[in-house]
């Protein structure tokens, strides 16, 4: 998934920010056992040519082993049964926290990767904006009642869907509702309530852009660029280096991460996810810098030990945001949500797997309106490669 308008370099990370990490070590490999001689090869060979053709022949008449070809993404997809979601109530702290499907017109979304589904999330006022695997926006109204039932606004965009020059990857909001849509490589477009581009944001440095509440500034990060302190001015911008910079020069760096992740505001106080340099931490662990409008460090969040068991740590920050408990930072490597004070004391934690009923799921980003919280999950159909994406409205944040 900033107020200062900070922008953060995109894809950079497209394997960090996604939360990729090494693959399950592989069971049953062949390659530690030995490899047969020389001699025991020689001596295993047909005595005569005629012997060597009639194996050869032998060998061409066996039935073929080799599996049958795999399905297609269509072919699972039209195969796949919807995911049977059963949430789960859950305690953060003292607090109860409950969350429920929203039933969305056209809904399910479905891709073949289930990290892609769903990218990015942003609840303005009574609509929710999404960012889908085509990296299109799209806007759904919030329907009056009880349940989370989201309706296709048509008045945004062509019949609900917004496309831009680049595919988008992130949104950002003000308190004022004013959208932006960032790629992360490239610019970061202003879009109006009708969807339509108001304005443009480009330069370097820039990144993904996380807009303050007050709409004139952000902060734009992208994995081990420099981060950039972005002024906001009407449809365009000023960027510039802020006080995180040449973050992949150990000889050249400012400040003390080598990787700059997302980045969110509490008041004046701005929340950004990075990874340790090993002068700082040799464990290189990733952490939440709480920091002045100046960049000057205010408190650290996150443990760097070797306890991996323990809560109050992270394994990368895909989304910050101010909650009930103070502020909230999404880890979707670790499924998971922490509650912090914003001076950095460690609050409670949420395990997001069991509040969605989902068993591997990938949340990319959440946001808050002023009576719920939502989230945008993704995950795979039971025995297919069929990432199915849904939204979750949540009480209790």
């Amino acid at each position: 998934m900033t107020k200062l308008v900070l922008f953060s370099s995109i894809g950079a990370l497209g394997l960090a920010a996604s939360g990729i990490g090494l693959g399950p070590c592989s069971k049953g490999d062949d390659s530690s056992k030995p490899a047969a001689s020389g001699s025991a090869a020689a001596t295993a060979a047909p005595a005569s040519a005629s012997a060597a053709a009639s194996a050869a022949a032998s060998a061409s008449a066996a039935p073929s082993a080799s599996a049958a070809p795999k399905k297609t993404f269509e072919e699972e997809l039209a195969g796949s049964k919807p995911l049977d979601v059963k949430t789960a109530d859950q305690t953060m702290g003292a607090d109860k926290i409950t969350a429920e499907v929203c039933t969305v017109e056209g809904g399910p979304f479905t891709h073949k990767s289930n990290m892609d589904v769903l990218r990015s999330i942003r609840a303005v006022g009574d609509r929710v904006l999404v960012v889908d695997s085509d990296g299109k926006v799209r806007a759904f109204k919030i329907e009056a009642g009880p349940k989370c039932k989201l309706t296709v606004d048509k008045t945004f965009g062509e019949a609900g869907v917004a496309k831009f020059e680049n595919k988008i990857d992130r949104l950002s909001t003000d308190s004022a509702g004013n959208l932006w849509a960032t790629n992360g490589v490239f610019a970061s477009y202003k879009v109006d309530k009708a969807g339509k581009q108001v304005g443009k944001c480009e330069g370097r440095p820039l990144g993904y852009l996380h807009v303050h509440p007050s709409g004139k500034s952000g902060i734009g990060t992208f994995a081990n660029a420099t981060v950039a302190k972005v002024t906001l001015d009407g449809a365009g911008c000023k960027t510039e280096p802020w006080a995180f910079q040449d973050l992949s020069d150990d000889a050249k760096r400012k400040g003390p991460i080598t990787n700059a992740q997302a980045v969110g505001f509490v008041g004046d106080t701005v929340f950004m996810g990075g990874v340790l340099s090993k002068k700082e931490d040799p464990n290189g662990s990733t952490v939440v810098l709480a920091l002045d409008a100046a960049g000057k460090e205010k408190a650290r969040l996150g443990k760097i030990d070797k306890d991996y068991s323990s809560k109050d740590r992270f394994g990368w920050v895909h989304a910050i945001s101010p909650c009930k408990q103070g502020v909230c930072v999404l880890d979707s490597n670790y499924r998971r949500l922490t509650a912090w004070k914003t001076d950095g004391k460690f609050v409670a934690d949420l395990d997001l797997s069991k509040l969605f009923g989902l068993k591997y799921p990938w949340i990319a980003d959440f946001d808050r309106n002023k009576t719920h919280t939502y989230f945008v999950a993704g995950q795979d159909r039971d025995g297919t490669r069929v990432g199915e994406g849904n939204i979750y409205r949540v009480t209790g944040l």
